[in-house]
């Protein structure tokens, strides 16, 4: 497959391509909105083509800080990522395209065949979305981690920077060494550091970040009478997590659902997989569809 010039071709990616307007400080403006240059002008949602009803797409990062932690460019929430627990995207075979989780792994990933070297052009696109951040613990056997280490990961950034143009964007990677497991590391000192790095949260410094109390998950859970999973709740896994922060409240898993009880029990073939088949299928016989 050849490059694709995804950096070349959106000002949302590339601040040196003609018309763009970010700042000269700027070193990684953020979000491809369907290729959008800057400044380019499409017709609202609702209107024709030929309507004189038009938007003009902002770029996201526009913007240059120059508070305690001197100039950087100001990302939004919504254009920098992290991923915990997986990022391991592989080839034709592997884990990806091989995994017992159909749903939720295996068939979306066999389904992007068609982008060739589906890793590196994934993650090219979401350099141009903004930073991303690929934090694991080595011995996480949930999704294989220990067959990929840093030369894997390296081996995929230099392919995604020979995609996208630059390093601008691409992704970068943390790893807990030892047997840390399938952890949520985004409720971490390191990862919330990197994050306050990136967004800039309104009542947090990097300073006030590493001065913060840190509590043992399953220490939390057990203090506030939360159910943790039995896979989870073990030391390697989600109970050993050491989370920011030891004054959080606990909660009950009603409190996070989105229907009621008898809500979800009304309307619950409506929210299953087998439910879309059946009318899909209806629908392709309905279209006489081979």
């Amino acid at each position: 497959m050849g490059s694709l010039p995804i950096g070349d071709a959106c000002v949302n990616c590339n601040p040196h391509a003609t018309g763009a307007v970010f700042p000269t400080a700027v070193s990684a403006p953020s979000a491809v909105r369907g290729h959008q240059k800057a400044g380019e002008t499409r017709p609202t949602a609702g209107t024709s083509r030929g309507s004189s009803e038009t938007t003009t797409v902002p770029p996201i990062a526009t913007t240059v800080l120059s508070t305690r932690n001197g100039p950087r460019p100001r990302w939004t929430p919504a254009s920098v990522r992290e991923v915990s627990g997986g990022g391991n995207l592989d080839g034709p075979g592997g884990y990806w395209d091989t995994s017992s989780k159909q749903m939720c792994q295996a068939l979306p990933y066999q389904s992007l065949g068609f982008l060739g070297d589906r890793p590196a052009v994934i993650y090219a696109l979401h350099a141009c979305r903004g930073p991303t951040l690929v934090f694991n613990g080595q011995g996480d056997t949930v999704v294989a981690m220990p067959r990929y280490g840093e030369p894997f990961f390296q081996d995929l950034r230099d392919r995604v920077v020979g995609i996208h143009g630059s390093a601008t964007g691409v992704f970068e990677t943390g790893f807990v060494p030892g047997n840390a497991g399938h952890r949520p590391y985004f409720v971490t000192r390191p990862v919330v550091q990197w994050l306050e790095r990136h967004i800039d949260f309104p009542n947090w410094t990097d300073e006030t970040i590493r001065s913060m109390a840190q509590v043992k998950i399953s220490t939390w859970a057990a203090k506030n009478g939360v159910l943790v999973d039995r896979l989870y709740a073990t030391e390697d896994r989600e109970g050993g997590t050491m989370a920011l922060g030891d004054d959080i409240p606990g909660y009950v898993p009603e409190m996070l659902d989105a229907l009621s009880s008898e809500g979800w029990q009304s309307q619950r073939e409506a929210f299953v997989l087998e439910t879309w088949l059946e009318v899909a299928q209806a629908n392709v016989t309905e279209m006489r569809i081979p």
